[in-house]
């Protein structure tokens, strides 16, 4: 079983995204206190260390939290009835958050807890 420094939660949740100040839209599919994990489609690769600002925007939250972060890691994949269309690819993001302002930590850290228990219980 793997261990982790920082507990890692899976979700499903829509953020925004914006690369060099263009808004682009993807999935967060896991949540850490220091980072996550986004599904985006896009016709071009991002580069390993590209600063994005994400943009959380939920009802778990008072307001949408802002992200300064960088991609940590990029993983491509295509699934098997897109592959032969040459339409825009899919890509894992592994995201480390750079600077997270301390209220927008315990927002993370509040969701976390609330997460937690749906997943003990099998929900």
């Amino acid at each position: 079983m793997e261990q982790r420094a920082v507990p890692r939660e899976r979700i499903l949740m829509p953020v925004t995204y914006l690369v060099n100040e263009e808004p682009e839209k993807g999935y967060m599919t896991d949540l850490s206190e220091k980072g996550c994990r986004l599904t985006v489609y896009r016709k071009n690769p991002l580069v390993q260390g590209t600063i994005l600002e994400l943009i959380l925007a939920s009802s778990r939250f008072s307001e949408p939290l802002q992200v300064k972060s960088r991609v940590a890691w990029i993983h491509e994949f295509l699934p098997p009835m897109e592959q032969a269309r040459g339409v825009e690819i899919n890509y894992e993001l592994g995201i480390e958050f750079v600077w997270l302002a301390e209220g927008d930590r315990r927002s993370i850290q509040r969701i976390m807890k609330e997460i937690r228990p749906l997943k003990d219980s099998g929900d």
